[in-house]
């Protein structure tokens, strides 16, 4: 018990739980279905054991190994094991998922400016006469320019504040399933919502490439309107 004491100051545990030799042959018997043969024995074979939580800042497979080290260099444990499969299986999936999101943020990024610049291409092309006429009366690129750059940003706007709540659907709708699957591997992880600073981010975000899938297609376009 006073291994475990000791262990919980740890700068890297965040939980440390103490089993006594009763309670690790009881738990034994449960599981391991020799619970009638166990009576036999004339004494309990199975020696205390400390189980430590670490720190999710010290949860990673190599950070898991460190601590395993310094627990080990303890004078009052006997060994150590750590059960660093199922943690490594948990850091490729998270990996896996984290490029999959940015490959997959990247192609939205690209089709928001394509689909902004497009919409703003068919608003030129639906307002020629209207450009050609103020052309011919001496407005400026910048002035003729300016209708269009509001309106892809108002389009980024709009699309950032629907993303937002998309997002937070998604992650109602998965965060049991998601929890259930973490649960597997031992782990609390949860995912959160976005929250109102991120959709702040998130508006400016999607506005500047609105701003940017109208700039680019209005340079494009109004320079091949010219009066006749």
């Amino acid at each position: 018990m006073f291994t475990a004491a000791f262990i919980n100051v740890y700068a890297e545990v965040d939980v440390v739980h103490y089993i006594n030799r009763d309670q690790a042959l009881e738990e034994f018997q449960r599981l391991s279905g020799f619970g009638e043969a166990l009576s036999y024995l004339d004494s309990n074979p199975l020696p205390a054991v400390v189980v430590v939580t670490p720190l999710e800042r010290h949860s990673s497979p190599e950070g898991a190994r460190q601590l395993l080290e310094k627990l080990e260099r303890e004078p009052e444990v006997s060994f150590g094991r750590l059960d660093i499969e199922w943690l490594e299986r948990l850091q490729a999936m998270v990996r896996l998922i984290e490029r999959t999101v940015l490959a997959i943020a990247a192609l939205l990024v690209l089709a928001v400016v394509l689909v902004i610049g497009n919409t703003i291409r068919l608003a030129i092309m639906n307002r020629r006469t209207e450009i050609e006429v103020m052309k011919l009366v001496g407005a400026t690129e910048a002035f003729i320019q300016r209708p269009f750059l509001y309106t892809g940003i108002w389009y980024g706007v709009i699309g950032g504040v629907l993303a937002w709540i998309i997002i937070n659907l998604l992650v109602w709708y998965l965060d049991s399933a998601l929890a259930e699957l973490l649960g597997l591997y031992g782990s609390q992880l949860q995912i959160q919502a976005l929250s109102m600073a991120e959709l702040v981010k998130l508006v400016l975000l999607a506005s500047f490439l609105g701003w940017l899938g109208s700039y680019l297609s209005v340079r494009q376009h109004l320079r091949a309107i010219e009066p006749s």
